[in-house]
């Protein structure tokens, strides 16, 4: 019996020594891959989601505002003066008209609330205005979405993305260069819808370099695209009072579907932010 106890011993010295390195090592990966996971969804969901506004803002209703500027604002002009430019007064007089015939008086349309030079300013303010913040919102996404990505990648990553975004500047710099010196401020719209696609990639990329206050970036991301949803609102409202927009898009039930369409992803994106692990 005393001889048989030291070897027990160290049999199971020997087994509990192995078998304390092995699940020790394989449960140090488990972790790191389940919280880097989500984040990696967060990232890529927010790219996607800020290139979709990006389309939709400046290659879907920048046409039409731009149309919008063009043809429904007013322009501050005598109507009777015009004509007597282009087409000269007679000089002679002639003999007095019939009196017109009285018609049967149609039912009368909504006045716009704001004309002449208030419409201008309003409808200009607005459609800018509106740009903006849905601008805004497609750069934060970006940047959200960079870090999120930097934030798996390290220092390695971080370093690649301080070095593309200042390729990236470098490139954007050049070619606005370019096109003023060849257009001025006569550059085509597609020229600034494209300067804009730049930003938001450039966005990204500084997103990628910091790599760092995700969650934040991503809080900020999510309000700044609610705001531009109230300023889609405010937009179609501000428009629909100037006579630019037509009446069915200023509705009540109308702004809120438009409203909760561009601003779902940011309400559904704020609770999940809260409960993802750091």
């Amino acid at each position: 019996m005393t001889t048989s106890t030291p070897l027990e011993v160290k049999v199971i010295f020997d087994a509990s020594s192995r078998g304390r390195r092995r699940p020790t090592h394989s449960v140090s990966h488990s972790p790191r891959i389940s919280r880097s996971s989500p984040w990696i969804v967060l990232g890529l969901l927010n790219f996607l989601v800020a290139g979709g506004l990006y389309y939709a803002t400046w290659w879907r209703v920048d046409p039409y505002i731009y149309l919008t500027l063009m043809l429904k604002t007013p322009v501050d002009m005598d109507l009777n003066m015009a004509a007597g430019i282009f087409v000269p007064r007679p000089t002679e007089p002639r003999e007095p008209a019939p009196p017109p015939v009285a018609e049967q008086p149609s039912p009368p349309s909504v006045a716009p609330s704001y004309t002449g030079r208030t419409a201008q300013m309003v409808i200009g303010g607005a459609a800018y205005g509106w740009l903006t913040l849905a601008t805004l919102a497609v750069c934060a996404l970006a940047t959200s979405a960079g870090a999120a990505i930097g934030r798996i990648g390290g220092s390695r990553g971080r370093r690649v993305g301080t070095l593309l975004a200042l390729t990236l500047t470098l490139v954007l710099a050049v070619a606005a260069l370019v096109v003023w010196n060849q257009y001025g401020k006569q550059y085509l719209p597609s020229h600034l819808r494209i300067g804009m696609g730049g930003l938001g990639a450039l966005s990204a990329l500084i997103g990628l370099a910091v790599g760092r206050a995700v969650r934040g970036l991503a809080r900020l991301a999510a309000i700044a695209l609610i705001l531009s949803a109230v300023g889609t609102v405010a937009g179609l409202y501000l428009g629909s009072r100037c006579g630019a927009i037509p009446p069915a898009q200023s509705t009540p039930l109308y702004l809120a579907l438009a409203f909760f369409i561009h601003s779902g992803y940011g309400w559904i994106q704020l609770p999940i932010l809260s409960r993802l692990s750091r």
